[in-house]
């Protein structure tokens, strides 16, 4: 078998591993937001801790896999490296997770005596909430890389003092332990691979792979138009109670794109900063989706962009910021970057999104079941028009790639009613093309004290339209069918009381005309 075909043999296989771990932790999870909203993804890594395979499920967890194994690197020596050894880590500063409820899962895989892979799964456990987001330490434990088993032995402490700092422990320890079950099916997987091929036509292959990744990127930078370009607008968040303009400058080279990131304000006290991993698998998954949509997300096709952005800002922030609502900052910068690069290749990118992560939290005891739960939704929206088809409807964008909890499940599993759950009309906007629709969600609570929150972005600056297109709609929430009246994005419900989200719409795509279809 020549180079070529090994190579895309080796791919299949290394996909093939990877979506089998993300069953394997999605169907053995306990928490909802796991086992049915799939909040999750699964990576091979080289020895060295380069990614060779990212499975597709959600674009923002690139980030927590980016550093995790140098960080390992630089507790552990290679001896101490063993076999049967787990490493688990949610550090956002130290190469594991992107916020802490992120929790990282790595394990090492041994060809015979020699480390040649690593193999990872994060999962967001939904616990953290209704902490302090002034500082990092008021979001939750901070777990460095450390071994949760050694040498096939689970460490029983560590794990304690992890799960006494989680508020549903029975959860945390099941969806822990299907980390751990999916890591195990990877690296027995993976061995099985390893018997059928050589040491070093593996280190080759794993090379070829990085390599094609990195050229086919290159060739379609190359067939871009080189000069610098610049794009802005406003951003706004619940989190905040004024808005600041977002800048950016692309420079296209012969073999490169740089991205530079201008006169973000520094890091904030409160949950929305981002780290620099955080911005690199955002930008990374913005050029991918406009040069190479259908390729591989590892770090071949990552090494040609250069991101530039100042360092304890609020999009490069060092500890010890707050960082747990950094999702609608992503979301915001995707956005940016397509626009900047509608004045490159106008037909490759969409108009503005829903340009969030609108979540939504409750939080309380049920007496029913006589424990405490938390119940974590975030709610998709419209998408951006296409230069050929509208924008979609009722979908998360960019970053987040999360499936909706069916009513039939959240109603089972919680003191809580769902009463509307539709696409709301007219919520996009116009053009040639129209926005995808935006969505609306009531609540009804069947408990007394059950505090919520919500966050979300584009509550009044609204999702742009390319070419003529029009404005989509804004994020709106309300209590007790009471439209008009602002609340704010935290408080305590009681028995019978309704909370509404709606999901802004996204922007239209080209000037309307009556032909167009809707």
């Amino acid at each position: 078998m020549n180079d070529y075909f090994f190579t895309e043999t080796l791919i299949n296989k290394l996909g093939a591993i990877t979506d089998e771990m993300a069953e394997y932790l999605i169907k053995s999870s306990f928490s909802t937001n796991i086992k049915e909203r799939r909040d999750c993804s699964t990576v091979i890594l080289d020895k060295k801790g380069l990614i060779l395979y990212l499975a597709e499920h959600i674009p923002i967890h690139l980030g927590s896999f980016l550093n995790i194994i140098k960080s390992i690197y630089k507790i552990y020596s290679v001896k101490e490296i063993g076999k049967n050894d787990y490493f688990i880590s949610n550090d956002v500063f130290f190469g594991g997770g992107s916020h802490l409820p992120d929790i990282v899962m790595v394990t090492p895989v041994f060809y015979k005596n020699r480390l040649l892979n690593w193999v990872g799964n994060i999962a967001h456990h939904a616990d953290f909430v209704n902490r302090g987001h002034e500082n990092i330490y008021q979001e939750g434990i901070i777990i460095p890389p450390l071994k949760i088993i050694k040498n096939n032995i689970f460490q029983k402490d560590i794990f304690r003092l992890i799960i006494n700092n989680c508020q549903l422990q029975k959860e945390r320890n099941i969806d822990v332990m299907a980390q751990i079950s999916a890591n195990k099916v990877g690296k027995k997987q993976l061995c099985q691979l390893y018997k059928n091929n050589s040491y070093s036509k593996l280190i080759k292959g794993f090379i070829n792979i990085l390599s094609s990744s990195r050229i086919k990127i290159i060739s379609e930078i190359q067939k871009l138009k080189k000069g610098s370009y610049y794009f802005k607008e406003d951003f706004d968040s619940t989190e905040i109670d004024f808005t600041f303009e977002m800048k950016i400058n692309i420079q296209i080279k012969q073999n490169k794109i740089i991205i530079n990131f201008l006169d973000f304000p520094s890091q904030l006290n409160i949950g929305l900063n981002l780290t620099y991993a955080g911005l690199c698998s955002t930008v990374y998954f913005a050029i991918k989706c406009i040069l190479d949509p259908f390729g591989l997300s590892n770090s071949g096709s990552f090494s040609p962009i250069e991101i530039n952005a100042k360092k304890g800002s609020m999009i490069n922030c060092i500890k010890p910021a707050a960082v747990d609502g950094r999702v609608d900052t992503c979301q915001r910068i995707v956005d940016l970057i397509f626009g900047c690069f509608s004045k490159i290749i106008p037909d490759k990118v969409i108009a503005a999104g829903n340009g969030s992560c609108n979540s939504i939290i409750f939080t309380g005891y049920d007496p029913i079941k006589k424990e405490n739960f938390i119940y974590l939704e975030t709610i998709g929206g419209g998408s951006g028009a296409r230069v050929n088809k509208n924008g979609l409807d009722g979908v998360h964008v960019h970053v987040t790639n999360t499936s909706n909890l069916p009513i039939e499940c959240l109603e089972n599993e919680y003191p809580i009613k769902i009463l509307c759950y539709e696409l709301i009309d007219k919520s996009y906007g116009e053009g040639k093309y129209r926005g995808g629709k935006g969505i609306r969600r009531t609540y009804k609570i069947e408990i007394d004290d059950c505090k919520y929150q919500s966050h979300g972005s584009r509550i009044i600056i609204k999702p742009w339209g390319l070419f003529g297109g029009k404005e989509g709609n804004c994020y709106k929430i309300y209590k007790n069918n009471e439209k008009n009246i602002e609340i704010n994005n935290n408080g305590v419900l009681m028995k019978n009381e309704t909370i509404t989200i709606e999901t802004a719409g996204g922007g239209g795509y080209g000037e309307f005309k009556k032909s167009a279809l809707y």
